[in-house]
Formats: C-alpha cells, sequence, structure tokens
C-alpha cells in the first residue's frame, strides 16, 4: 500500500503469500531433489578425481625431490606443505557442511512451525476459527490442517 500502513486484513493476506511460499519450498517435487543428488554424486565423483590425481601429482613431486634434490626439493616442501593445509581445510569443510547441513534443515522446520506458523497465523486465525461464517471457518481449519500434514 502507497501509505505504508497495513490493514489486518492486508496484514492476514500477506502472511498467507508466505504460508503458501513456505509450502511450495517443503513441498519440492522428487525431480527437484533427485537432482540435487545427481549433482552432488557428479561433484563427490570429480574431487575424488582430483584428489587422487593430486595425490599422484605430489608422489612424483617428492621422487622427483629425492632424486634431484637441489632442484625440486624446495618446490616439494611448499606443496606439501600447501597440500598438507588444503587437505585440512577440505575435512574442515566437510564437517562444517554437515553440521550446517543438518542444524539448518532442523532450524527451518522449527521456526516455520513455532514461529511462522504457529505465532503469526493461528493468532490471525483465531477469529476465523471461533467466528460466526462457517465457510471461512473451514477454509481456516482446512488450511491449518493441509499445513500440519
Amino acid at each position: 500500500m502507497a501509505s505504508g500502513k497495513e490493514t489486518p486484513r492486508q496484514k492476514m493476506i500477506n502472511l498467507m503469500y508466505l504460508v503458501f511460499i513456505a509450502m511450495l519450498a517443503l513441498n519440492m517435487s522428487k525431480e527437484v531433489l533427485t537432482t540435487f543428488g545427481e549433482i552432488d554424486e557428479k561433484v563427490s565423483k570429480s574431487t575424488t578425481n582430483i584428489k587422487s590425481k593430486n595425490a599422484s601429482d605430489l608422489d612424483n613431486l617428492k621422487k622427483d625431490a629425492e632424486n634431484d634434490a637441489s632442484n625440486w626439493a624446495e618446490a616439494y616442501n611448499m606443496v606439501d606443505e600447501i597440500s598438507s593445509l588444503a587437505n585440512a581445510l577440505d575435512t574442515y569443510f566437510n564437517e562444517v557442511k554437515i553440521n550446517i547441513t543438518m542444524n539448518d534443515a532442523v532450524k527451518l522446520v522449527y521456526n516455520f512451525v513455532y514461529r511462522d506458523f504457529c505465532d503469526w497465523y493461528i493468532e490471525f486465525s483465531k477469529s476465523r476459527f471461533y467466528g460466526t461464517d462457517k465457510k471461512d471457518k473451514a477454509v481456516a481449519q482446512k488450511v491449518s490442517i493441509y499445513i500440519l500434514e
């Protein structure tokens, strides 16, 4: 609205849009989820191949450093240190990724149910639940049941 103030009805409509957007986000199709799984599988396979190639190259550099220390020892030491730091960083990222994925998923569901749905929608719907308009009451009940299922 142009004035910046919203009527209770407009606030309720805006909240319903948020609820429906959240419902759409929670009801992702199987194809979308499968695609994410396939992408993760391909990235994991590519990462494994790159790690294997890097380990092979590092072993070759180590052999060169052992055979010709004057030319390759300094390079090997530097690359070995970088490789150790990269492996530690990779391990850390994998741990963080697992924690973020689980924590964020739990927080999203919790926040939606208890903050968005329970706090806002149920409060706005109380007048509809206890009102005299039977059609309005039925719609509010059906939406609430659908969201909770």
